[in-house]
């Protein structure tokens, strides 16, 4: 009897002896795993289609990291902290600001925006990204010290977005759903000729990006609005109405149509047209994009 609980007390403290071992030696190996960068919380998502590496609207995209990029007609600027997190603004806001900061009291009031986009889920073929967008700017001559107070002109605007993208065999698809408001007051606060307006916008996208090569893609969307409405205040009038946004009816959506060619590295090249719907008439109107992106603040790197 003593030697068989003896021989099955053996049997145990090999077994945890070996539980040990096994655990010991995972342990390295993950360690060693992470040293060499293979080990993440995220995984990120592999470079499938020409507009990786580029933040859009609609996407899920980010900013290569250590990369700016520019596009061209929106004068869009982002730049890549990392593979989760990429910052922006405008080029025109960036001019606009280097302008009053040269004679702040005469110029007129700059134009901010800014916009911050985290990654907040990633897998090999799946990625969500939450973007937040904030500017102001001012129209009618800006707020100076010449120019009349009734005749200043203020707009604010604030919008968050949360898109999804999933790639296939053939590309990428997604969604987005954004919501935000743009504010507008013109004149002197409690006074008469003070007018203000709130625009409340709620847009739900969807689009598919077929991939025909490694540098060239199509890019379908169709985007349309939800539950819009506008608040005008003017002295003691007050207007609270629906809204719509690309046509006639709320639901009439916005398409549009793009083939995107990568030609370089640095340089995508779109080309397409937009179709929408407003006074009972219906428009195409021909798009052209251009975007840049080049590595920056990468001195002192190694591979």
């Amino acid at each position: 009897m003593k030697s068989s609980r003896h021989e099955s007390r053996n049997k145990k403290r090999q077994s945890r002896l070996r539980t040990a071992a096994i655990l010991s030696i995972a342990g390295v190996q993950c360690i060693a795993l992470a040293q060499r960068g293979k080990l993440t919380e995220q995984t990120e998502a592999k470079m499938v289609s020409p507009s990786d590496g580029i933040s859009g609207f609609f996407d899920a995209n980010m900013t290569s990291p250590k990369n700016l990029a520019f596009d061209f007609p929106t004068f869009r600027l982002d730049y890549g902290i990392s593979p989760n997190l990429t910052i922006g603004t405008n080029a025109l806001a960036l001019v606009s600001l280097l302008n009053w900061a040269s004679s702040p009291g005469r110029n007129a009031t700059p134009i901010l925006q800014g916009k911050i986009r985290y990654r907040v889920f990633s897998t090999g073929t799946l990625a969500s990204a939450l973007t937040l967008y904030a500017g102001r700017f001012s129209g009618l001559g800006g707020s100076t010290q010449v120019n009349s107070p009734s005749i200043n002109e203020s707009v604010y605007f604030h919008l968050a977005s949360l898109n999804t993208s999933a790639t296939f065999a053939g590309g990428q698809w997604g969604g987005s759903f954004a919501s935000g408001s743009l504010q507008q007051s013109q004149g002197t606060d409690g006074t008469l000729n003070h007018s203000a307006s709130r625009r409340n916008i709620n847009l739900a996208s969807l689009w598919l990006r077929p991939r025909f090569s490694e540098t060239l893609e199509s890019d379908l969307l169709l985007t349309t609005c939800l539950a819009n409405n506008f608040v005008s205040e003017s002295g003691t009038a007050r207007i609270d109405i629906s809204d719509t946004c690309f046509g006639d009816k709320r639901t009439d959506p916005l398409l549009r149509a793009l083939l995107s060619w990568r030609s370089s590295p640095n340089w995508l090249w779109s080309l397409g047209v937009v179709w929408y719907k407003a006074l009972n008439l219906e428009y195409g109107l021909p798009v052209f994009g251009l975007n840049y992106s080049t590595p920056v603040f990468t001195t002192g790197e190694s591979d």
